[in-house]
Parts: structure tokens; sequence; C-alpha cells
């Protein structure tokens, strides 16, 4: 692995500094001693330079509270001067870094991935293959779990600077067991940790759709026995790294839902998260109560509706929302239902080039790919075809027919080829 040397003059440097403080204090209501900060700050940061420069540094202790929903955790977090302001100028050289040992899967506190691009490359998998398996994977208390010593040497596999590893390991040794949550390192060292198992999985299982979302991991199998196959090596690799599975591991169809990220997502179709869901209907009712202005109450619904907006959820944003859901018509995209129909209509054409099979018995045509699919709870193949008369003209059919959807597997590396359409007996094929 190529490592990266020469960091430690670009932390130090006073630009860097400046930045680091600048991002520290924004969009912050400021308390006394920040304030104080912000009155000396040339002088408190030629102070600060003047430890990075020497190595002289010092963290102090983290201030902890407690977050219930959705569910307890212990936030720590340190003080803006100087601990902030030092991990602000370390990460903004060694993110990037850092980045680029993630695998392309890696979606969590990651800037430019994130929620919508993991989901968006999800409900793909699920609808090209909605025969397979998923399995869903957490770490049992995966931050305070991370050994400092396993997580020093995944540093030292990505960078060779000497002083700008002395000072990661400081911001690790600051907190103790594990990593501190609600500190930007920690997002950041909380990914890197988990980076052999995603190429483990990437490039000796070659699992093709494997996604982890920080500690939790989703991957698809062709079939269970394949799926029981990955957990069990998965589960070694995470135990080599001393990280724990909880017991909620789940293996099932993927017709059966995957309750990921936030969403329920299937083959045909995303939900929100049940949890989100009510939260949401419980604060618009409770905002509908206090009549707040309108301003208000889109201030406070703005992320509920971002979550809907990315799932299947006009009916629930209507019936939730109601009146009020004026207050984003410019972000609404409603359509008449013919509308939406064509707009799911297959290789990207229109409602009218599909062409019952029926009416193409006893006809050549030229195959060009096909898609399995669940529609309506049952698993049928939609062919894209042509005449051989006009063979750009392209057209499609969706038929139920196991045997067409045998063959065309069977052949599918030929494509595109010339077959006639046949009724034989109780069945549909082509020969």
């Amino acid at each position: 692995m190529k490592r990266t040397g020469n960091l430690w003059p670009l932390i130090c440097d006073r630009a860097n500094i400046e930045k680091a403080a600048s991002d520290a204090i924004s969009g912050r209501r400021l308390t006394k001693k920040e304030r104080q900060f912000v009155e000396n700050r040339p002088a408190m940061l030629d102070a600060l330079e003047q430890s990075l420069v020497t190595e002289t540094y010092r963290f102090g202790p983290f201030h902890s509270f407690t977050v219930k929903e959705p569910k307890e955790r212990r936030i720590d977090h340190p003080d803006i001067y100087p601990d902030k302001i030092l991990h602000n100028c370390a990460m903004n050289i060694v993110a990037p870094v850092l980045c680029e040992k993630f695998t392309a899967d890696t979606y969590g506190s990651i800037k430019g991935r994130g929620i919508k691009k993991a989901a968006d490359k999800l409900k793909k998998a699920l609808h090209d293959n909605p025969g397979w398996y998923y399995v869903q994977i957490d770490i049992r208390k995966y931050y305070q779990s991370i050994d400092h010593n396993i997580l020093k040497g995944l540093l030292r596999r990505a960078i060779k600077c000497q002083p700008t590893l002395r000072l990661l390991d400081a911001i690790i040794d600051a907190f103790s067991p594990g990593l501190a949550i609600g500190v930007w390192p920690s997002q950041y060292f909380a990914n890197l940790m988990l980076t052999p198992v995603d190429h483990w999985a990437k490039e000796q299982a070659h699992i093709p759709h494997y996604f982890r979302y920080m500690d939790d991991i989703v991957f698809l199998a062709p079939d269970k026995a394949t799926a029981n196959l990955w957990l069990r090596e998965i589960t070694e690799q995470c135990r080599a790294l001393k990280l724990e599975l909880k017991p909620t591991t789940r293996v099932a169809p993927v017709e059966c839902g995957m309750d990921f990220m936030g969403y329920k997502f299937y083959p045909t179709h995303t939900l929100l998260r049940k949890r989100i869901k009510q939260h949401m209907q419980r604060r618009v009712r409770k905002l509908a109560a206090k009549e707040v202005s309108d301003e208000e109450f889109k201030r406070k619904t703005a992320s509920f509706f971002g979550w809907c907006k990315h799932a299947d959820c006009r009916n629930l944003l209507r019936t939730t929302f109601k009146e009020k859901l004026t207050l984003y018509a410019n972000n609404m995209e409603f359509k008449r239902l013919s509308q939406i129909r064509d707009a799911e209509n297959w290789f990207g054409l229109s409602r009218e080039k599909r062409v019952s099979i029926e009416s193409l018995f006893n006809a050549d045509i030229i195959f060009f790919e096909h898609l399995i699919t669940t529609i309506k709870n049952e698993t049928k193949v939609v062919v894209k075809f042509a005449f051989p008369d006009s063979p750009e003209d392209y057209r499609y059919f969706i038929t139920r027919s196991d045997v067409i959807r045998d063959r065309l597997e069977r052949d599918k590396d030929v494509m595109p080829f010339i077959a006639t359409i046949k009724k034989i007996k109780n069945y549909t094929a082509y020969e």
C-alpha cells in the first residue's frame, strides 16, 4: 500500500491553522471562554502554531452529554481551543489521504457521498437482483470497541510522516476506551478501522453488491448458502480487528425488505423507516397545535421532507403535511399517474414501445438484452428486442415464462441474436 509523507509542513502552515480556527467557531453560539478566544485570536493562534512546530501541544478533557433519540448515546466533545482547532488542522490535511484508502462503497461521514448516494446504488442493485438474499451486519458498541493499537497500525499503512502520526496518536489516546463520538477525527478513524474488511469483500471475495455506512454493513448474495459463507468469513475478518458483531445480524430474501440508513428498501420501491415516519408525524402534529408561522414550520420539518423526497412517500407527504405541503412547492415534482408509469418503463423506452408477447408468436426478432425483476410480487423477465427489418427500432415485452427466462440467462453472453418466439403446448419459448 502506498504511504503518504511530508504532511507536517501543511498541517503547521498558518493558512491551515486560520482555516481550522474559522471552521471551529463557524455557526456556533459562543461561550464566554470561546468569546475570549475570538477577542485574542491572533496571539492565541501564534501560541498554537508554536506548539505544533515544537510538538508541545496538549489535549484537554472532553465534555459529555447524553442524547436519547433515536437511542441513548453519550456524546463527547472537546474545547474549541486548542483541541478542536488542532483536530481541524490535522484532518484538513489527513482526511483526503485517508479517503484514498476507502473503497467506493464506504459512505458514512465522507464528503460527496452519504445516504443519498448509497441509497441510489442500493436501489439499483435490488431492482436488478430481486431473487437474491441480503446480509445485514452491525458492530457491537463500535466506537467504544475500536482498539487503539490496531487503529494506529492502519494509520501507519497510509501515512509515513512521523510528526503527523504522533499528532494522530495523541488525538486517539486523548479518549479511552475506543473513540469519542462527536469528534471529527473519530469519523475518519472509524471508517478506516473497517477498511480491511471492505477491501477483502471487494477484492478477494468479489462480493458484487457491498455497502457500508460507518459500522452498518449490507451485502447481497445470489443464494442463501453463499450469503452464509460470506457472513462467516466477514465475521472472521472483524474478529481479527477485535470487533464483535451484534446478534441482530440478518440473512433474508431481498423481497422481505431491508431496513438500512433510515429507509426500508424493497426491489420494487423504497419506504421511510417506521420510527422516522412516526417522529415526523408527531413533530407535524405538535407544530400544528402550536400554530407556528410558516417559516418556523418549514425550518423544523425540512429534514423530514428531505427524507421523504428520496423515497416512495408521496401519499405519506400528502396525509402528514396536508395544506402545509404548499410550503415545499418548489421542491415537489408531482406528476400524473400516467406520467409516472411512463417514467418507469424499461430500457428508457416509452410505454408505447411495449409489445404483447402473444403478438410475437412465430415471428423472428432480435434479442438485445433482458432483465429479471419482480412485478406485483411475481418474477418476470423484460426483454428488449427489434424486428430484423428495422433493427434500430427498439421495443420490449414482459413475460413470466420460466423457459424464456432460463434460456436468456444461458444465452446472454451471445446477445444480440435472432430467434423465433414459439407457443409450445403449455409454455412459451424461443428457438
